[in-house]
């Protein structure tokens, strides 16, 4: 019979060997575990995007909890934590999917985050679902497993995640459609006018499913915005409303969608409460 001693070593061991090895595909995550009383440290944050996401995202939502912005929300505005999202930057995608947790203390206000890094990622259509599927299935195999142990379904998914696009998409695979034009008119209008700065978006959208309503943004980000920006795409688990950001600065007030319904309206440009500037791409990762 195999120890639970056993166990827990065999996961730090797939722990190292995941914070070393190059692969086309990184799977990692952060945030508070049913399991752990703390953050969770030490799961895997392998490439720069993957940090990127995880220190500006844990600085954001941790500036709107601390401060109390989100207790003020009134109880019929207030969401619990549910997003799909997609941050681009350069030649990687990083993909993830935001959920409602709790700790081993009892607070059931916080939040666990999955990431999944593709380098030189195309966006495609088989690509996004692929992966925030496989995301998916990940959370329902930890989320009440010992995070320790935890490494080892996230190995795994690598390993399905890099087969997977060693394959290939099906046969006959279609773009999935666009939204309306006139919404890329107003956002093409708002990048020409944001001069750098950030912008958020706040749509409703009435077609598809979350993942495919994420997928067309994304699409139509890479036509319209220089490759070399920062982008961001939230969609609420719902799929009601979808959030855009683009530039390097974001900060915890343009993130306060994350528990709070906008009920359709458009958000304003957000300029203070900045998150801290992540660490550079040639900074090596803590152990």
């Amino acid at each position: 019979m195999i120890s639970c001693n056993q166990v827990t070593r065999a996961a730090h061991r797939w722990l190292k060997r995941l914070r070393s090895r190059p692969a086309q595909t990184s799977v990692g995550g952060f945030g508070k575990h049913p399991r752990q009383e703390d953050f969770i440290r030490d799961w895997p944050l392998k490439t720069p995007g993957l940090r990127t996401v995880a220190d500006t995202l844990t600085s954001a939502i941790s500036f709107n909890i601390d401060s109390g912005l989100w207790d003020d929300v009134p109880a019929a505005s207030r969401l619990p934590f549910g997003h799909l999202f997609v941050y681009e930057h350069e030649d990687e995608v990083v993909y993830g999917r935001l959920y409602a947790s709790r700790d081993a203390a009892g607070r059931h206000d916080v939040a666990l985050a999955l990431l999944a890094s593709v380098m030189g990622g195309s966006g495609s259509r088989f690509e996004t679902w692929t992966v925030l599927d496989r995301l998916d299935r990940l959370h329902a195999s930890i989320r009440d497993q010992d995070p320790d142990v935890a490494v080892l379904d996230m190995a795994a998914a690598e390993t399905t995640l890099d087969a997977a696009f060693k394959q290939g998409p099906p046969p006959g695979l279609d773009d999935l459609p666009r939204p309306r034009n006139e919404t890329w008119g107003d956002l093409r209008s708002e990048i020409e006018t944001a001069s750098g700065r950030l912008v958020t978006r706040c749509l409703p959208d009435e077609e598809g499913q979350p993942i495919a309503i994420i997928h067309r943004w994304q699409q139509r980000l890479r036509e319209i915005c220089d490759l070399s920006q920062p982008r961001w795409v939230f969609v609420s688990d719902s799929g009601s409303q979808a959030h855009v950001i683009l530039g390097a600065q974001v900060t915890a007030e343009s993130l306060f969608f994350l528990r709070c319904s906008h009920d359709g309206a458009l958000p304003q440009r957000q300029t203070v409460a900045a998150v801290p500037e992540p660490p550079k791409a040639s900074e090596p990762l803590d152990d």
